[in-house]
C-alpha cells in the first residue's frame, strides 16, 4: 500500500490526526495534547482499531468505533506499542463503558 493511501487511511480512522472537528478534536484529543505520533505508530494504531472494529457485531456504531479509538490514542500515548494489546485494552474499556 503507498504511503498516501495509507496516510488516508489512517486518517480516515484516527479524524483527530486530520483536523477533524474542533469539537471532536478536543473531546478526543484533550489528554494528548503534547502527543505526537510517528507514522510506524499510526499504522500500529490503525492496525488495532481496524482489528477491534472488526470483532464488533454489526451494526457497527460511529460512537463506538470513536470509543475504541480513544481508547487507542490513550494507550498509545502512555506508551504501549503492540497492536494485539492496545485492540486487548481497547475492547475492554468499550465492554466496561456506561451504556446510554
Amino acid at each position: 500500500m503507498n504511503r498516501q493511501r495509507r496516510r488516508a487511511r489512517n486518517f480516515r480512522f484516527f479524524p483527530a490526526l486530520n483536523g477533524g472537528s474542533h469539537k471532536e478534536r478536543v473531546r478526543t484529543m484533550k489528554n494528548l495534547s503534547n502527543v505526537a505520533f510517528p507514522p510506524e505508530v499510526i499504522e500500529l494504531m490503525t492496525a488495532a482499531l481496524e482489528a477491534a472494529v472488526a470483532t464488533l457485531p454489526e451494526p457497527v456504531h460511529s460512537a463506538h468505533v470513536n470509543a475504541l479509538a480513544e481508547s487507542i490514542l490513550r494507550t498509545a500515548g502512555s506508551g504501549e506499542r503492540d497492536p494485539a494489546t492496545l485492540r486487548r485494552i481497547a475492547l475492554m474499556e468499550l465492554q466496561l463503558a456506561p451504556r446510554h
